[in-house]
């Protein structure tokens, strides 16, 4: 608590200050705050403290004949505006700085993991719906041509064989082979989309002024597009 009580301080100071001229300010719904904010709390943990503990009931200057309920604790604490808290933040970190244990050049952020609808990102199937997603849009680069023809062919099937394989495939050394050829061809797609940008970059007309110069261009041209 006496660590509580010097963050309360440096806090407090700093805020307060900023704070002149304004809007009255609460210290006790900010003191229960920082108890649940510092202390890592739920709503439910912090009114059974307060209702518990003689250092938690000082610290938050409550009464010794009442005691919040957790909806009102979370009524009051999350009414604490943004700018609030920034304001707070900002007291503290110079605090911080004026005490030298922290310069805020480096931030650390904490996040929370929840399930979602999506399979295990694993290498193999990262390269397989990066093919997937190129085919697809090679597919509106050939909408898109005007009749000008993409030279290209569909590795979906071969690129979902060898993830497959690499998924059910046991031993490191049995996937490095399975892995070298998924890679080439999502290289060489990556190479037919390359080839499709460059393509639809170039007007039409400067196209077909190049493709009139010689056969072999103008052969070049046509659309091949063929499925593994």
């Amino acid at each position: 608590m006496a660590n509580c009580l010097a963050l309360w301080r440096a806090i407090w100071s700093g805020w307060a200050s900023r704070r002149r001229g304004g809007k009255a300010c609460r210290p006790r719904r900010l003191r229960r705050a920082l108890l649940k904010q510092y202390r890592q709390l739920t709503y439910q943990e912090l009114a059974f403290h307060l209702e518990d503990s003689a250092s938690f009931r000082a610290f938050a200057r409550l009464p010794w004949s009442w005691s919040p309920q957790k909806s009102v604790l979370q009524h009051t604490i999350s009414a604490i505006r943004p700018q609030t808290w920034e304001q707070i933040n900002r007291a503290l970190l110079a605090g911080a700085r004026q005490a030298k244990l922290e310069d805020g050049a480096v931030m650390r952020l904490d996040s929370t993991v929840t399930s979602a609808l999506m399979h295990e990102p694993s290498d193999s199937s990262l390269l397989w719906d990066a093919v997937r997603v190129m085919v697809r849009l090679l597919k509106r680069a050939d909408a898109l041509s005007a009749g000008t023809g993409l030279a290209w062919r569909d590795h979906c099937r071969a690129a979902k064989k060898r993830a497959r394989k690499i998924q059910f495939t046991r031993g490191r050394p049995n996937r490095v082979q399975l892995y070298r050829e998924l890679i080439a061809i999502t290289r060489a797609t990556l190479a037919y989309l390359d080839q499709a940008s460059e393509r639809l970059a170039t007007p039409p007309s400067a196209y077909r002024a190049v493709a009139r110069s010689g056969p072999s261009l103008s052969a070049a041209g046509r659309t091949h597009h063929r499925t593994e």
